[in-house]
């Protein structure tokens, strides 16, 4: 809106206030105090101002509050242990920092440099629906605990240092996990995507996911091996537009009643219908979302890269290695 200028106190006068959204504009100074008499508020949005001092402690006096936005602005000093949500915050963040918030849906620390471990606080927050910790340096194990975020819909952990065994969660690129993806997965009725590229995975092919309707499946340079033409004749791919297997140790054949059933990828191209796993509506907005997902297509040798937004956005990514069409069949693809 391009507001500049101080905060007014008075506006802690309006007690009755449940939602304060002063995003993107020019405002500098600290936070009155005055504010923490707003003690209804259940969104606060202060990100993109030019705000500085520290972040008021009184913020985790808001029993009531859903989601904190501070992200770009000039804040200094440690974070306090009250808040549930802090973007572009280059702190530590302290073990109890979600205890004051236990009613937070939508805390994100992602973009930030956080040389921490996931605090066990967080998973006190039962009615979490959406936790986003991308790019961060997290350290530690994968958290066991995630299990208990039963209503937790939308989980990404990527581009973090994360080790040890894997956890319940959907998007856990480009990190070090090892074991297997967690058949806890199966929990998730809803789940459209299931990334786990670049970490060192070390299982068979996990035909179980064909229990559930994704339309994206990326195992891509992991520790994968053995044959994937050997498994359950009930399992089912009919609703992937991507999968990329690449870069593992599967051997055998490319089994033509696995790939014979992608029925989503020819006829999402005909129909021009735009996939689940491409829209996001968090925060009870009509936001689309769209995720920076690309794909190298190999023809004949040949690669490039295409985008989830053009014309032929849903592409089958056909690099398997150590794998062989089956006998007699010259194409795969529907």
């Amino acid at each position: 809106m391009g507001l500049n200028g101080t905060i007014p106190p008075h506006l802690g006068n309006l007690s009755f206030l449940a939602c304060l959204d002063i995003s993107n504009n020019s405002f500098h100074g600290s936070i009155p105090i005055e504010l923490s008499n707003l003690c209804r508020l259940k969104y606060i949005n202060f990100g993109q101002n030019n705000f500085s001092g520290e972040i008021p402690s009184w913020f985790g006096s808001f029993t009531i509050l859903r989601s904190l936005f501070l992200y770009s602005n000039n804040f200094n000093g440690a974070a306090p242990s009250s808040l549930g949500y802090l973007s572009n915050w280059k702190s530590h963040i302290p073990s109890d920092m979600f205890d004051v918030l236990p009613k937070l849906k939508f805390p994100s620390l992602d973009y930030n440099n956080l040389p921490c471990r996931i605090p066990a606080s967080l998973f006190k927050c039962k009615e979490l629906e959406h936790l986003d910790l991308r790019y961060n340096s997290l350290e530690g194990s994968s958290p066991t605990d995630i299990r208990k975020l039963t209503m937790l819909k939308k989980l990404f952990l990527n581009r973090n240092n994360l080790a040890g065994c894997l956890g319940r969660s959907f998007n856990i690129n480009k990190n070090q996990l090892e074991g297997s993806v967690p058949p806890s997965l199966l929990n998730y009725k809803d789940l459209k995507l299931v990334d786990s590229r670049n970490n060192r995975l070390h299982d068979t092919f996990p035909n179980w996911l064909g229990n559930l309707e994704l339309q994206v499946l990326i195992l891509r340079c992991n520790r994968f091996y053995g044959r994937i033409d050997d498994f359950d004749a009930t399992f089912s791919l009919s609703h992937l537009r991507i999968i990329d297997l690449s870069d593992n140790d599967f051997n055998g054949y490319l089994p033509t009643k696995l790939f014979g059933n992608l029925n989503a990828i020819k006829d999402g191209n005909q129909k021009k219908v735009e996939a689940e796993y491409m829209r996001d509506d968090y925060y009870n907005r009509n936001i689309n979302v769209y995720y920076d997902q690309s794909i190298s297509i190999t023809t004949k040798g040949l690669e490039r890269e295409e985008t989830p937004r053009e014309d032929k956005s849903e592409k089958l990514k056909r690099r398997f290695s150590k794998l062989v069409p089956a006998a007699g069949k010259s194409s795969l693809i529907p």
